[in-house]
């Protein structure tokens, strides 16, 4: 609960709140993944500010489901990414409060800058295309995934008892799997500024295509800088 109150309490602004929330269910971390301390960490963003939570996925699919709907309910433009070097069981939501727009010039040079890079390497991305190969899910592919689920609320904490319920953890984890591939959104769509000449654009959209089969883990296809 330390997160949650100190979020209610602080006066500060923030560009970045990551909500680092370890499985819901144990420890009290389910009341990190609530409609009220996501709307109360919005609340505390600067302009052009974005808002993080870590999200297994090896929870139930209605629990990931919840989590999911309960995010975009308050950070409508949100994103799924994982860093799928291998198949782990960690994901990443990103929201903000505007449509999202990657910079690739801009990400080419900070994921080149050394300190960046050293701490990239240690989940083996090594280029921009791999970071960007992280990006999962788009926000209409979450709203598809969260169709239907109710809302985590502080006042109605479902997930606070659905994730004490005893899970096969492996069934999960595909059943989970399978809704992310099947709503595998292309980056492409989200990228600008690919380069100055049709040339280096054209060599970026060759790289990054503008379709929906997924990368790794999902499928064999591999990136090159």
């Amino acid at each position: 609960m330390d997160g949650k109150n100190f979020v209610k309490m602080t006066d500060e602004k923030f560009d970045v709140i990551m909500n680092d929330a370890t499985y819901p269910g144990t420890t009290g971390s389910s009341a990190l993944y609530t409609y009220d301390h996501f709307l109360e960490c919005r609340n505390h963003l600067n302009p052009g500010g974005v808002l993080s939570s870590w999200l297994p996925l090896d929870l139930r699919p209605e629990d990931f489901r919840m989590i999911v709907r309960t995010f975009q309910e308050v950070m409508p433009h949100s994103s799924l990414w994982m860093a799928n070097n291998c198949l782990n069981k960690h994901s990443v939501l990103l929201g903000s409060l505007s449509p999202l727009r990657i910079d690739f010039q801009r990400v080419k040079k900070l994921v080149e800058r050394p300190d960046i890079a050293a701490d990239l390497a240690e989940i083996n991305i090594h280029s921009v295309y791999d970071f960007l190969d992280c990006f999962v899910v788009d926000e209409d592919g979450l709203r598809r995934i969260a169709e239907g689920v109710p809302l985590n609320t502080d006042d109605k904490p479902f997930l606070e008892f659905g994730a004490a319920i005893k899970r096969d953890v492996d069934a999960s984890f595909a059943a989970v799997l399978s809704d992310v591939v099947k709503h595998h959104s292309p980056v492409l769509l989200r990228v600008v500024n690919t380069g100055s000449t049709d040339t280096e654009s054209a060599g970026v959209k060759a790289a990054l295509p503008m379709s929906s089969v997924p990368s790794w883990p999902w499928s064999t296809r591999t990136r090159t800088s």
